[in-house]
């Protein structure tokens, strides 16, 4: 449910000369296409808008293939967290999912396959919940889309960083599969527990962070 489907992808066809292809897209929503090469089932790479309506390409007579861009491709099988963590391994955007016939079943992007892990990602005005602090107890009341940063300076536990930006997405690291209530991650001298799940993502954790760090702050 996670991938775009063949039959609702727009496709750039490889032989499209750049200057048709930036006409094209300019009444278009998306930042990447796939290259098809000979069919939908030969796909070549994407293309990214930026390319195509850069002045000095436009002027160049070249086609789309010359400037596509290696693609990831993925079985269906693949699960959304490896998916996920190669994709940012690679520093890429966009995969083509592989059917069980080699042929081209979809796309997925990486922003759907953290959506779907985490959650909706926000707006930077969007008003998330604010994390409650219980008393000098060292146990807090996390909202899971926490930044890092705000979540160090709250608790002042330094989490590593990784192919996530929220508390959340750090759990689910750590779990390794979609979270369920009660999941618990330890990590130094605090203690996550998963109290909240909403539409997969994880919505709350329980914090408990020994002592020793609490009394160190004062």
């Amino acid at each position: 449910e996670i991938m775009l489907p063949r039959t609702e992808v727009e496709f750039i066809e490889a032989d499209t000369p750049i200057f048709k292809a930036a006409q094209w897209v300019n009444d278009k929503a998306f930042s990447r296409y796939p290259v098809a090469g000979d069919g939908f089932d030969d796909v070549l790479g994407f293309v990214h808008v930026r390319d195509l309506l850069n002045p000095e390409m436009r002027e160049r007579s070249i086609r789309v293939r010359d400037i596509a861009r290696d693609i990831l491709k993925f079985p269906g099988t693949k699960s959304v967290l490896s998916a996920m963590h190669e994709m940012r391994q690679a520093g890429q955007h966009l995969a083509i999912v592989v059917d069980e016939y080699g042929g081209t079943a979809g796309i997925v992007s990486l922003e759907d396959l953290v959506e779907e892990v985490i959650g909706e990602i926000h707006d930077e005005y969007d008003e998330i919940e604010k994390p409650s602090v219980q008393g000098a107890s060292g146990e807090y009341d996390v909202d899971g889309l926490l930044n890092l940063e705000d979540f160090t300076e709250m608790t002042l536990v330094e989490l590593p960083d990784g192919p996530y930006e929220t508390v959340a997405g750090w759990a689910v690291a750590q779990i390794g599969r979609l979270p369920e209530v009660g999941d618990e991650v330890e990590f130094e001298n605090a203690k996550f527990e998963v109290t909240k799940v909403e539409a997969r993502r994880i919505s709350r954790l329980r914090v408990v962070v020994a002592a020793a760090t609490t009394e160190d702050a004062d």
